[in-house]
């Protein structure tokens, strides 16, 4: 089985070895990353994650799946946006999830060539009690 290569420059996720997006034995890969996990500071505090916004550009279009994960956990479902071609463009992703700590999973599938997946932020709100 082949091992996809990428670096992350200037905001964004290239791959290196394989524009044609397909493994050496020629089966599609599944492509993936898990965003690192925010705290909201001091131990106990807690919150909700809003919103997560993620700027993606592709010349043939993806679908991008996005799980938001709480407390090291993935919770809830998963939220799915159609990118069509030739388009650089924030996409958003609502999500309601309580907890302290907050990450996102995302996962992309039906592509053809190259994603670039550029700029992204989570919207958190603090909340004082549970």
């Amino acid at each position: 089985m082949a091992i996809p290569l990428f670096i992350g420059a200037a905001g964004q996720l290239r791959t290196l070895d394989n524009l044609s997006v397909y493994t050496d034995d020629g089966s599609t890969y599944e492509a993936w990353l898990l965003g690192r996990p925010l705290s909201l500071g001091l131990p106990g505090t807690y919150g909700r994650l809003r919103r997560f916004d993620q700027v993606v550009e592709c010349q043939n279009g993806v679908t991008v799946d996005v799980t938001a994960i709480k407390d090291d956990q993935e919770s809830g479902g998963t939220i799915s946006r159609v990118c069509p071609g030739n388009v650089q463009k924030p996409h958003y992703f609502p999500l309601a999830v309580s907890g302290s700590r907050f990450g996102v999973k995302i996962e992309l599938t039906g592509f053809t060539d190259e994603v670039i997946l550029g700029s992204a932020a989570l919207w958190i709100q603090p909340r004082r009690s549970r």
